[in-house]
């Protein structure tokens, strides 16, 4: 234990004076391993590590651009759904104009709201009923 208080002590003394004479006492940023080694061998192993950080890199981003594809693709199939469930929700209408279940054709100037107008309660129409349609007709003539 007195060795460890004797090197302590020593060591408190001695920086001061190096940092005095201005030589420098930590390590260097690009210090991989003891100086036991080449430069040569530091050198590889500089060029590994930075290939392996560029590899990282590389992969990142390549995840990220299959994340952006998803959502492009994600967002396009929203979209096409869209446009089919307004598809589909004009033929209804048209389909229960010609029936004569709606008398106006409102439904052709585009979705002003997201939900159709509700008629007041006492303006009420009745659908028309026209009748059996020509092939029953023709089999009650029979």
């Amino acid at each position: 234990m007195n060795f460890y208080h004797q090197a302590q002590a020593s060591i408190l003394e001695a920086l001061p004076r190096l940092h005095q004479f201005k030589i420098p006492t930590r390590r260097p940023d690009d210090y991989f391993a003891e100086m036991a080694k080449s430069d040569q061998q530091m050198q590889k192993i500089r060029e590994k590590l930075k290939s392996k950080k560029e590899a990282m890199e590389k992969s990142e981003k390549a995840k990220q651009l299959r994340a952006l594809r998803k959502y492009g693709k994600q967002v396009q199939i929203d979209v096409l759904q869209k446009r089919q469930k307004e598809k589909s929700t004009m033929l209804n209408a048209v389909k229960k104009y010609q029936k004569g279940l709606l008398d106006k054709l409102e439904f052709l100037e585009g979705e002003k709201s997201s939900e159709p107008q509700k008629k007041k309660e006492g303006t009420e129409r009745q659908p028309i009923k026209k009748g059996p349609n020509a092939k029953r007709r023709y089999k009650n003539q029979k």
